[in-house]
């Protein structure tokens, strides 16, 4: 006598694998979470809000960037790192204004 019913052994189904990007991001140093976040800044039609995430943005970039290079990162590489990534939608004068 158990307290408590016995329940036959069953056997589970193992879950459908997921699917991994088929494409990889085009600067591995930044990760495909930023080439995201750039696009819901290209995106952004307030232009406060634009300059404020553009500012997050390259802070979150330096950092990168500096853990995989060292050193110090110039704002001209951020700036026309963006301007690439956005394919011209975030031109690199409006990244040097947002941060200057």
């Amino acid at each position: 006598d158990y307290p408590c019913e016995i329940e036959p052994h069953t056997t589970h189904i193992r879950p459908a694998r997921l699917t991994y990007p088929s494409s990889p991001p085009r600067f591995r140093h930044y990760g495909h979470l930023l080439e995201l976040w750039i696009g819901k800044i290209a995106e952004e039609q307030d232009m406060e809000r634009r300059k404020a995430m553009i500012r997050q943005l390259s802070a979150r970039m330096r950092r990168n960037l500096s853990e995989q290079r060292g050193g110090i990162v110039e704002t001209t590489r951020l700036a026309h790192d963006i301007a690439l990534y956005s394919e011209g939608k975030i031109p690199e004068k409006e990244v040097l204004t947002s941060l200057g």
